[in-house]
């Protein structure tokens, strides 16, 4: 009886074991790399820059991406 649940708690051991290094494997192989969040953040950054408005009715000089519209 003592050798019966000597196996069966092996056998918990192994399956919970098994489970828990597929799970961290399977997290570590589809976290972002490094690179893709750079791309990401660089994406997201504001490329857009208003400068030199003046109020009523003055002249605004618009930056997108290194393009003036004035």
């Amino acid at each position: 009886m003592k050798i019966n649940k000597l196996i069966v708690a092996a056998i918990i051991t192994l399956i919970v074991t098994t489970t828990s290094y597929g799970i961290y494997t399977y997290n570590k192989h589809n976290s972002m790399s490094d690179l893709m969040l750079a791309n990401i953040e660089a994406l997201a950054d504001d490329e857009v820059s208003i400068t030199g408005c003046q109020p009523n009715g003055g002249t605004c000089v618009i930056s997108i991406g290194g393009t003036h519209i004035t």
